[in-house]
């Protein structure tokens, strides 16, 4: 049998949850990029969309330029989004170190270069 204090505290986390609702539902439309703040990894299907809409230099595109300056094979790339998106690569040289670039998803233009 439930106690006048429990369902006080029942009827007041409902209330709390239907309140609070609509603001959480503004806060996310207001921002589109929320949810790329909380998890920054874009998703294949947010670099297509990009790519496609001409917001972002292709992957392809981006490691012909990379290769051009860093030999050796590719072992990651992926693109991460925030206030300017970038690409970070990381190529195993062949002298065996790893080399991590970053580059501009929007310009394709080289940023940095690290462990030559």
């Amino acid at each position: 049998m439930m106690t006048r204090a429990s369902i006080s505290l029942s009827a007041l986390a409902a209330l709390l949850i239907a309140l609070a609702g609509p603001f959480a539902a503004e806060s996310a439309a207001a921002d589109p990029f929320r949810s790329n703040w909380a998890n920054p990894h874009a998703s294949q299907d947010d670099a297509r969309e990009g790519v496609q809409s001409g917001r972002l230099v292709s992957l392809d595109k981006v490691l012909g330029r990379v290769r051009a300056q860093v030999p050796g094979r590719v072992l990651d790339a992926e693109l991460t989004q925030g206030r300017s998106p970038i690409y970070r690569i990381k190529i195993l040289s062949p002298s065996g170190g790893v080399v991590h670039v970053i580059a501009d998803a929007r310009t394709g233009d080289i940023l940095r270069v690290q462990g030559r």
